[in-house]
């Protein structure tokens, strides 16, 4: 198990009237996950570090994040 994982994480809204949108890039493989709010972004990194792995790339799956991306 890693004790050090490393993403790329974006965060941007259209204009201050809208809301905050999150991208997270595993830099290693590219996977790309999108969130159509930080706190679903924050909800898919505390899932990924309970549930940590040998491979530290393989993003967690869980029922709410099936498709292929997390926009709602």
């Amino acid at each position: 198990m890693s004790n050090y994982h490393a993403f790329l994480i974006r965060l941007w809204r259209e204009n201050d009237a809208q809301p905050w949108h999150a991208e997270l890039q595993f830099p290693a493989t590219n996977e790309r996950h999108s969130f159509a709010t930080p706190e679903l972004l924050y909800s898919f990194l505390d899932e990924l570090m309970v549930n940590a792995s040998a491979n530290p790339y393989q993003a967690p799956v869980s029922p709410s994040e099936r498709s292929s991306d997390h926009l709602a």
